[in-house]
């Protein structure tokens, strides 16, 4: 996430910006989860906001969301590489790591009891319809963690979000590429128009790193 930060227009908003998943590597050895990072991200509004803008990745995407439709507002946001269903992305995450049914289903159990919220309830995505907001998706066509679909049912949700699909990023390396650091630091700033015209669409899967479609509730990609 450090990426963003680190370009001459990033460094300007840095102090205006929050990056939630940079905050949470750095929170000690503890264990946590989603609903730890939403509880961040409101303290951090509560006590430093308003924020004009936030970036989050993967689960720092969720929680975003998540923190998002508990009320916590933003000026614009960014989600990169974000799962639509947290049920769905525990299943994939066990499916990656090898871990049997039986204890990915004990590790969900453990986890709503503890924090006292049902997957379920996170997973209710139509609350997003509720907000309005500048909102920018990123997310890469080859993403073996968190499918492209996820940002594709995302998108439907958000009235009037943008979409930018990259090919052969995955779900890290998207992080560090400079064409996607620059797009979401233009959006940040504003410069929707700018960002747009800067990146060719490709002739076909591959052909660049990037194809871009900036939508208002036009899913087409």
């Amino acid at each position: 996430m450090g990426s963003f930060v680190r370009t001459s227009a990033g460094k300007r908003l840095s102090r205006r910006l929050v990056r939630p998943a940079g905050a949470w590597r750095a929170a000690g050895a503890d264990p946590v989860a989603l609903p730890d990072f939403v509880r961040a991200l409101e303290a951090l509004a509560l006590t430093h906001g308003p924020f004009e803008a936030a970036i989050g990745h993967s689960l720092g995407a969720a929680a975003l969301g998540l923190a998002m439709r508990r009320g916590v507002r933003l000026g614009r946001v960014v989600f990169v590489s974000p799962p639509s269903s947290i049920s769905e992305h525990a299943h994939n995450f066990a499916r990656l790591l090898g871990i049997t049914p039986r204890i990915r289903e004990a590790m969900r159990h453990r986890i709503e009891r503890r924090y006292g919220v049902r997957f379920a309830e996170i997973d209710r995505i139509a609350d997003l319809e509720q907000l309005h907001m500048p909102s920018l998706f990123v997310h890469d066509s080859d993403d073996a963690e968190i499918p492209f679909e996820h940002s594709l049912r995302l998108l439907e949700r958000m009235p009037g979000a943008r979409l930018i699909k990259t090919y052969g990023l995955g779900h890290y390396r998207i992080l560090r590429n400079p064409a996607v650091v620059g797009a979401v630091v233009d959006f940040v700033r504003g410069n929707v128009g700018d960002t747009a015209g800067r990146i060719a669409r490709p002739a076909a899967p591959g052909a660049d790193l990037l194809k871009r479609r900036f939508t208002d509730n036009n899913v087409g990609v």
